[in-house]
Formats: structure tokens, sequence, C-alpha cells
């Protein structure tokens, strides 16, 4: 699998081929892993033993049918009829992490999620994402959906670790981290005691901080563990100001000039919202190794691709523990609290400023606040 895409695993009903990823985890190791699979995943556990209500006329007819448990558990013989196969990545695009995504469960192939199974409904649930967490919801299914036992009547949060059951088939939900361990429990051991995270390790091609993965650091790690791995402030991305149509593609090839309105009113969300940025260096960065260019060109340390962000926009410097911004003559301007910078005037930044690039609002976060929210 040399291109690394997780779609090169998917096969008849939007399912991930277990045994390949299986193999991938165990050659290329967790860092490997995580870096290809950045989602949560259903993974099949097993099928309820039980019988049919309805007669077999009804199956033919591909109407749902009613089924009643027996004992409430799954048998191995039914484990083995490839139940433990079924994987379903949540995935969620990257410009989408601020806003929902739904993925609805059915029988049928217009589901993101197909069970063909006659105890699963056509719209039997959906699992939506939004806020940076997952929520699931029954559909008024014929067989009930429910969470580590409790039938599921109103929306609810989703967790590392959670049993879902529709209809008949039971799944567990596993972070990234978790399903490694699942997958490749003997590499997993190894990876904890060898191979120690690196900051680029939990960072996009971006330089953003992929928000499950450093989710999944923060709950097994300590917070001096977090703060050697990002001793500076990060960058969080607040709002979008007002102005002229907002673009929601990434890589744009030229800035485009907008007029935001004063202050914060009219603020709305876009895909920024939420996005981390923390302080880390580029490669391909050609300015010494404590200062930050912000901007869109590929040589930016923290590159946002956002159209009213200029190539080479802002840069901030570290000295001595203290953080200086600086806008780089950008189009559409840097400023600091609402005080717009003039261009190459490096003004002091200080932990709950807020600071815009173009029509992006971020504030500025300590690493024990970060830690203390995503820790939760």
């Amino acid at each position: 699998m040399p291109n690394r895409s997780l779609a090169a695993l998917f096969h008849e009903c939007s399912r991930i081929r277990r045994s390949e990823l299986k193999a991938f985890a165990e050659k290329e190791g967790q860092a490997a892993f995580m870096e290809l699979v950045r989602h949560p995943t259903l993974v099949g556990t097993g099928r309820m033993t039980g019988e049919w209500v309805d007669s077999p006329d009804q199956r033919r007819m591909a109407a749902t049918v009613l089924f009643r448990e027996k004992g409430g558990s799954a048998t191995p013989e039914e484990d083995s009829a490839g139940v433990r196969d079924m994987l379903f990545s949540l995935v969620v695009p990257p410009e989408r992490l601020a806003g929902a995504q739904r993925f609805r469960i059915g029988r049928t192939s217009d589901s993101e999620i197909v069970i063909p199974d006659y105890s699963v409904s056509t719209r039997h649930a959906s699992i939506h994402y939004q806020d940076r967490r997952y929520y699931l919801e029954d559909l008024n299914s014929t067989n009930g959906t429910s969470v580590n036992g409790a039938p599921v009547d109103e929306v609810v949060p989703l967790h590392d670790g959670d049993r879902i059951k529709f209809g008949r088939f039971q799944f567990q939900l596993a972070w990234p981290a978790s399903l490694f361990a699942m997958l490749a429990p003997q590499a997993s051991r190894h990876t904890a005691e060898s191979a120690p995270l690196t900051i680029n390790d939990l960072t996009d091609a971006l330089g953003r901080f992929d928000y499950l993965y450093l989710k999944e650091f923060c709950r097994t790690s300590r917070l001096e563990a977090f703060k050697k791995l990002v001793p500076h402030p990060v960058l969080v991305g607040s709002s979008f100001f007002p102005g002229m149509q907002w673009q929601s593609r990434e890589n744009v090839s030229a800035t485009i000039p907008v007029f935001p309105a004063g202050g914060m009113a009219g603020k709305i969300n876009s895909f920024m919202t939420g996005t981390l940025f923390p302080l880390v260096k580029n490669p391909a960065s050609t300015i010494p190794d404590r200062s930050f260019l912000i901007g869109r060109a590929p040589t930016a340390d923290l590159r946002m691709n956002e159209a009213t962000v200029s190539a080479l926009h802002a840069r901030i410097d570290l000295q001595e523990n203290r953080l200086f911004l600086s806008d780089q003559e950008s189009t559409n301007g840097t400023s600091i609290n609402a005080h717009t910078l003039r261009p190459f005037d490096a003004r002091e930044i200080f932990i709950g400023d807020k600071v815009r690039f173009g029509k992006n609002l971020f504030v500025l976060v300590s690493p024990d606040s970060l830690y203390t929210t995503l820790s939760r």
C-alpha cells in the first residue's frame, strides 16, 4: 500500500479490509498507522443470538424483520462468519473539522455505513460529528440501537471503547490508538516502550495539530510529557470575520482582498475555527529556528491555506520565552486585540490575546490550558 491512503482499503459496503489494515499496522508501526487512520472506527465484534419473528417471505420482500434476542451474547460460530471483518472508519475531511459531518447507518447502499442484514433498517441510525465530538441517534429503527447495553432514545455522545449495537450486530468504537492496539498488540507494546512521539507525529502536512490524535495523547500522558512536546503557546482558531465572500477551498493561488467589519460583530465560523497551530518548524523553512512564518507559502511554518491569508503573511519570533508578532506587509493585515499592526513592526503577544490574520481570528492558548481541555 505505497500511497498510504485509507480509501485504498475500502471494499464493498464501504468497509475497510481488516486483514490489510492489520498487516499495515504490524509492518509499519504506530506512527505510520495513525498517520493513515486519524478518526474513530466502528469494529465489528459479533452478532446477537436470537430468532426472527416474521416469516422468511418478508425477507424476500426486502423488508426489515423483527429480531428477538436470546441471552444477549454472540456465539463463536457467528463471530467467525465475517462480523469481525466489519470495520467502518468515520472519516472526517480536514476542511470539515470545525463543522458537522453525518454518517448514516442502514441496510441499503445509499448509507455511508452499510450493514446488509434484515435486522438493520433502511434508515437505522446516524452518527454525526460536531464541535469535535461524535454523537449517535437512532432513526426509529425496527430493532433499535443501543450503547453499552442502554437503548438509544435520544442523541447520545460517543466515547472510545463504547459498545454499539445496530439491530443484531454489535460494534466497538475505537479511537486510532485503541484500534492499533487491537490489530497489532505486540507492535503496540513495543512502540510504547521504544518509540516516543515527536510533535511532528501529531501534526499534519499544513503544520496543524491532528485534534483526535492530540486528544488521545493528552488522555494517556501526563502534563509534563505534554509540555515537553508542546513547550510554546498554540494558536487556536476562534472565528472568521465578515466581509467579502468566503471561499471554502484550500490551496489558493492569490490573496483575496477583503475589508472586514469593525470590532467583533458578525463573526462566523470557518474551517479555521478550532484549528490548532503549534509553533513548529517546517523542514522547508528558510528562516532561523526560533522564528515562525505564517502564510500560504510552502516554506511557511504555520501554513494557513485560506484565501485572505498572504503567501508570507506574518512572523512570530521567540526571544527569551517571549513571543513577538509582526506583519510581513500582507494584503489583508494582521492585528492583536483589534489593533492593526504596521508592516514589520513587531509587538509582543501574550496568552489570551486575539490575533487576526486576514479574516481569520485566533486566540493564543497556553500549553497548560490546552492540556486541561483535551485531557478531559
